[in-house]
């Protein structure tokens, strides 16, 4: 799945929105870069209902299609 995400860092005074993909992994989820660049890490979401770390992760819209002729990465 590939998601529109925004993360917002210190308590939202930080924010992010970027395009990634989508993939549990046991008890976590990973919001992975579609780039190349190595810069570009990804978001890993621990499950944890009560974190104070003060980051927040939301998911904004699914991406059904791209108009683009570049080869979208599994």
């Amino acid at each position: 799945m590939i998601l529109v995400i925004q993360q917002t860092l210190d308590d939202g005074r930080l924010r992010e929105r970027s395009v990634k993909k989508f993939s549990l992994d046991g008890d976590r989820a990973i919001f992975a870069p579609m780039s190349s660049n190595p810069k570009h890490a990804p978001i890993i979401v621990p499950r944890d209902f009560n974190p104070e770390d003060g980051k927040q992760v939301t998911i904004l819209g699914l991406v059904r299609f791209v108009f683009d002729y570049q080869v979208i990465r599994w």
